[in-house]
């Protein structure tokens, strides 16, 4: 017969598993379980909405960055008290998952290949009329420097870049330089179909 002490899950049944430690409490429940995993996922929409931009702005990168390190912090703390003091608790997995899962849609360009299948048919419609003018403006979600060309070649410089020239432009009849480049002065396009590019310009 199997003498094994085992310990009560706090739902009256009794567990093998974490024998002689405590059920996570309340406070460490409803951190981990309701508070950690809201703030992670407004983090990570947050990040994403970053990513709908061909080029997304620097400050808000590495501002989103400082928010899933700090954030990081605070689940690494609740989970090292978690496994010292009280038996394994699923809710410690949520905040991950959706940061892996967060991690995989930028790694495959979800967010840009979204927010250009929603941008398309107003960049298309702005671009035929290529109204050309230097001063900023928004264009759906994109924030546009300005807008220089004709209606057969149109392109329109995006904030962000850095110290480079980035944008998107509208090329149907061309065929710009493929890939983009290091060389300083250097125009490089990447085609995002039916006749548009991004393209970015080394300082």
């Amino acid at each position: 017969m199997d003498r094994r002490e085992s310990v009560p899950d706090g739902g009256g049944r009794e567990r093998g598993h974490g024998a002689g430690r405590a059920a996570t409490p309340r406070w460490w429940r409803i951190a981990m379980g309701i508070v950690i995993p809201t703030l992670v996922a407004l983090a990570c929409a947050a990040a994403l909405a970053v990513f709908l931009s061909p080029f997304p702005l620097l400050p808000a990168v590495i501002l989103a960055g400082w928010v899933f390190v700090l954030l990081g912090a605070v689940w690494v703390a609740f989970t090292v008290v978690q496994l010292v003091l009280y038996r394994w608790d699923r809710r410690v997995l949520i905040a991950p998952v959706m940061v892996v899962v967060t991690a995989g849609l930028l790694a495959f360009q979800v967010p840009l290949h979204l927010g250009w299948w929603a941008m398309q048919g107003t960049m298309t419609a702005h671009a035929q009329e290529c109204v050309n003018t230097y001063e900023q403006q928004w264009i759906g979600v994109y924030s546009v420097e300005s807008v220089h060309g004709t209606a057969g070649s149109c392109h329109f410089r995006l904030t962000g870049g850095f110290l480079n020239t980035v944008g998107i432009a509208y090329l149907p009849d061309e065929s710009p330089r493929q890939g983009f480049t290091d060389r300083e002065g250097v125009r490089g396009y990447e085609s995002l179909g039916d006749g548009w590019y991004r393209y970015r310009e080394v300082f």
